[in-house]
């Protein structure tokens, strides 16, 4: 795999889900099977949503540290998705950066954003995340 830094989009295979995977190094929380489902589902109907603002992310030393439940859901629907990648990001700012941004999603949805609105507010704290990396 190449683990050179930078931003890219991807078509991730359930044989390349299983590499990215085999990268992570316990980094990641334990998966969510309700959720790992959900996402399989929505691939298997054709409802994927590919540009989300929040890449599948990989640090320095080319490990998973964002992204297994997607990951894990195309090799349950067993079908290729497309995604943002990130490459060579600081793991401990990638935390602090997704914590920001979750928290500006929870507060603004309560004043009645809309969904579009949610994704451009999640697409700028990741302009922030990608200028760091």
């Amino acid at each position: 795999m190449d683990y050179k830094n930078g931003y890219s989009l991807e078509t991730i295979t359930p044989r390349l889900a299983r590499e990215y995977l085999a990268t992570d190094e316990g980094k990641n929380r334990r998966p969510s099977k309700n959720h790992v489902q959900y996402l399989a589902d929505s691939i298997s109907r054709g409802e994927w949503v590919q540009i989300t603002g929040q890449p599948i992310a990989f640090d320095k030393m080319g490990r998973l540290v964002n992204g297994q439940h997607r990951l894990l859901a195309c090799i349950q629907a067993n079908l290729p998705i497309n995604v943002e990648i990130v490459r060579g990001v600081d793991d401990e700012t990638l935390g602090d950066t997704l914590l920001r941004a979750i928290s500006l999603l929870e507060a603004e949805s309560t004043k009645g954003m809309s969904v579009s609105e949610r994704i451009y507010a999640n697409r700028k704290a990741n302009q922030a995340y990608l200028a760091q990396a």
